[in-house]
């Protein structure tokens, strides 16, 4: 049987991303959504065909404020009387409540790894036969290892995965399924916990050389902000 012949495709996928911003106009609202698009989740603004931001109405404005006081007295309890009276007037550091609930809606991910910001030493640089990165200058007397490289770092969405990345991501993905169900996060269309892949890339403008990683950004919206933790795939 002669083997099915292939047609190329090209699709356009359209990306919708729900957020709650606070600003002073639509206008500045839209830039800002934009900004965040670009630097959160590795998309290019050009890439971003269409936005629209409307003002919310006062009982959805205050139904969402009700929700992140509720979320945030769920957190509380965990915390201390201390911060407990300093959340009563408004004393407590909005990342002091993000630092209590960040274990309790991460508890999920406890079996995966953290990403780390790769480091320069990740690139396979070339190395003299004392084990010196040839591509650090040297200096009039000794080379100077403590130089810093100029490295070009990129980070993008990936949608290609090897073997052992596609079972830990479908491993996080079971996760994810678990922390929307947390008590704390409410039922919603939209769900309050995703993943994106993405890889991350460091090429050393001397010696051109590269090295890249793939990792999972998980974020949770919770009272009102965005929580994230990056897991190495």
């Amino acid at each position: 049987m002669d083997a099915l012949i292939r047609q190329r495709y090209r699709a356009r996928v359209t990306v919708t991303l729900d957020m709650l911003l606070t600003s002073p106009s639509i206008e500045e609202a839209g830039t800002e959504a934009r900004g965040l698009v670009a630097a959160r989740h590795g998309f290019q603004d050009a890439a971003i065909e269409s936005l629209r931001v409307t003002p919310l109405s006062l009982s959805e404005s205050m139904r969402i404020d009700n929700l992140a006081l509720w979320q945030e007295s769920e957190a509380l309890a965990l915390g201390t009387v201390d911060q407990r009276l300093r959340w009563g007037t408004d004393a407590l550091p909005i990342e002091e409540i993000a630092d209590l609930a960040r274990p309790e809606l991460f508890r999920s991910f406890v079996a995966f790894r953290k990403y780390n910001r790769m480091a320069v030493s990740a690139i396979p640089h070339p190395r003299d036969s004392n084990g010196v990165w040839t591509c650090v200058q040297i200096g009039d007397h000794e080379r100077d290892r403590n130089r810093q490289l100029p490295i070009a770092w990129l980070t993008m969405p990936t949608p290609v995965l090897s073997q052992r990345e596609w079972v830990t991501l479908r491993a996080i993905n079971v996760a994810l399924e678990a922390t929307n169900r947390h008590p704390w996060l409410a039922p919603s269309p939209t769900p309050a916990a995703t993943v994106a892949t993405r890889i991350h890339k460091g090429t050393c403008k001397v010696c051109e050389r590269e090295a890249a990683e793939t990792a999972a950004l998980v974020t949770i919206s919770w009272a009102g902000r965005t929580l994230s933790r990056e897991y190495r795939l």
